[in-house]
């Protein structure tokens, strides 16, 4: 009797093992298929950026949703570090969502300097910026030299980066983040 109680919790320790390694592996699974279909949307994303055809207002409609980062969008939620993220249609209506059960939320940040802008509370794209996270200082209007005034209507590169929250129900979410520089024909 004492071996039959002993084998059978030598066996129900091992089941509990093999239970507890599996949900760790289907986990670990489900998260890095979360993270690829992120990268995919983000890659999908950014390209849409780079094809927009309205790229002289470009800039400025990437800073009207940056700026608006408190106005209630149907859809919108805080990312983790405070800033406001929106569905990938609140920036073009015609791209197209992710799988079904999946969402996404997307955060797209441009630089500004509000240091020298004119007038007060307007920012501006500057080239002479040091702002790491852009690539900046960098000649933004092609003109070989890197200036102090404000580019916002003549660049022909736009740094950008966008933060991607991708979240399935009773999954969690993940983050992520890609900086990038868009390139437009002028």
């Amino acid at each position: 009797m004492l071996e039959v109680v002993i084998t059978t919790a030598l066996v129900a320790v091992a089941l509990v093992g093999h239970l507890i390694t599996t949900s760790g592996a289907l986990n670990r699974s489900i998260s890095d298929e979360i993270h690829n279909e992120g990268v995919v949307l983000a890659e999908q994303f950014i390209e849409r950026l780079r094809s927009d055809e309205d790229w002289p207002t470009l800039y400025a409609r990437l800073r009207y949703l940056q700026d608006e980062a408190g106005q209630p969008v149907p859809g919108a939620a805080r990312l983790p570090d405070g800033r406001m993220a929106y569905p990938p249609q609140s920036y073009f209506p015609d791209f197209s969502g992710p799988l079904s059960g999946t969402t996404v939320l997307v955060c797209v940040n441009v630089p500004a300097d509000p240091v020298y802008a004119a007038p007060p509370g307007v920012t501006n794209l500057r080239e002479d910026v040091a702002d790491a996270r852009y690539g900046l200082p960098a000649d933004l209007n092609a003109d070989g030299a890197i200036g102090f005034d404000a580019r916002d209507a003549d660049y022909v590169v736009l740094p950008v980066r966008v933060t991607l929250q991708v979240r399935r129900p009773g999954h969690g979410s993940q983050v992520s983040t890609f900086s990038t520089w868009l390139r437009g024909e002028r």
